[in-house]
């Protein structure tokens, strides 16, 4: 194996390792909320205690997105370029983390949230969703080999 591909592999598995940790610190210190925003900077997400908010770039408008329901953890992940689709983490105590979407619209200048559909159960913990930039795929990083990977699929 030529060293550049050599450097090519470490390169990844440090990003395969480094990715999860990132999800599980936003989980594990409610103090450090994760925030996406959108293509446009209009608007952001962020998780919070009850589930995942949204406010408007100027926090003149917000509210609750998404409430915790059956998880008890919700982490934004990415919105797709176009369709206004945010893709989401959500931690579960029978099932473990999945990979959802939902959904969003602008309505009399409040953010609504559309039908959450689940994207992904592997049975494993499957955690940091992101859309590509074209919004056709979500990579995301998964246990379900039984340690750390990056995974694409395609979206919808």
């Amino acid at each position: 194996m030529s060293s550049t591909s050599q450097a090519r592999r470490r390169i990844l598995k440090l990003a395969v390792i480094a990715a999860p940790t990132l999800a599980m610190g936003a989980w594990l210190n409610t103090s450090q909320r994760r925030t996406v925003w959108t293509a446009d900077g209009q608007f952001r997400f962020f998780s919070a205690p009850d589930g995942i908010h949204w406010a408007s770039a100027d926090g003149t408008r917000g509210g609750i997105l998404l409430p915790l329901g059956l998880s008890f953890a919700l982490t934004p992940g990415s919105v797709a370029p176009g369709s206004g689709h945010l893709a989401y983490s959500a931690l579960d105590r029978r099932t473990g983390s999945n990979i959802w979407t939902v959904p969003v619209h602008l309505r009399d200048g409040h953010l609504i949230a559309g039908t959450s559909a689940a994207f992904f159960h592997s049975g494993a913990f499957d955690v940091n969703p992101r859309f590509s930039p074209d919004g056709r795929r979500i990579t995301y990083a998964s246990r379900e080999a039984g340690t750390w990977n990056v995974e694409v699929r395609s979206f919808p």
